[in-house]
């Protein structure tokens, strides 16, 4: 499976794409927060990086997660975690989708060895196609444009699921200059186009 997989081609960038913007995109995804920018490549890997088999701890996804935990199926008895979920926060919902399977067959968390559950990085190809982000669509907008800066918008809260913004509110020197908006529309630009080349 991982050999299909991998010969698969990515979705080619959107013919719409503005190059120049995308460039100052791919910078501020791979740059520090101290070099102005984002920092995403802490999470994410780059395109032609094949996706690691750690996952990220659920706390660290959605921080209200371990608040007011409730098991749906205790199954301890078979080595694996709970199907449980959060009656906390913005979105309690936000891990339905991932905890019915066990994320510790793709490995530990990486921050957190032996915390469950997690979940794994996404690849982030293909996003000009979708409306809806995050893996249950809890951030969506008119296109994908629209949706990728509502992720980003540090307006959604540090509560919300993925609190990870573009700048980051101390965040003082922000590639793109600003309020940061130039910057973060930057990075959206860069997200819709992003392929394996």
């Amino acid at each position: 499976m991982n050999t299909y997989t991998t010969q698969l081609p990515a979705l080619d960038a959107p013919s719409d794409l503005d190059q120049t913007l995308a460039d100052m995109g791919e910078r501020i995804f791979m740059r520090s927060r101290a070099e102005g920018g984002a920092n995403c490549i802490a999470c994410h890997t780059q395109p032609d990086a094949a996706v690691e088999k750690q996952v990220r701890p659920m706390t660290q996804m959605y921080p209200r997660y371990a608040d007011s935990l409730l098991v749906l199926l205790d199954r301890s008895d078979k080595g694996i975690t709970p199907i449980q979920t959060t009656l906390a926060g913005s979105a309690p919902d936000y891990d339905l989708a991932v905890v019915v399977l066990d994320a510790s067959i793709r490995g530990e968390p990486q921050a957190n060895p032996g915390a469950k559950p997690g979940i794994a990085k996404p690849l982030l190809l293909g996003l000009n196609d979708k409306d809806e982000m995050l893996h249950n669509g809890s951030v969506g907008g008119e296109d994908a444009k629209d949706a990728l800066e509502r992720l980003l918008n540090a307006e959604r809260g540090t509560d919300a699921p993925h609190p990870f913004y573009f700048p980051a509110s101390n965040q003082e020197n922000v590639l793109g200059g600003g309020d940061g908006s130039t910057g973060r529309g930057a990075l959206v630009e860069y997200l819709r186009g992003r392929t394996t080349d």
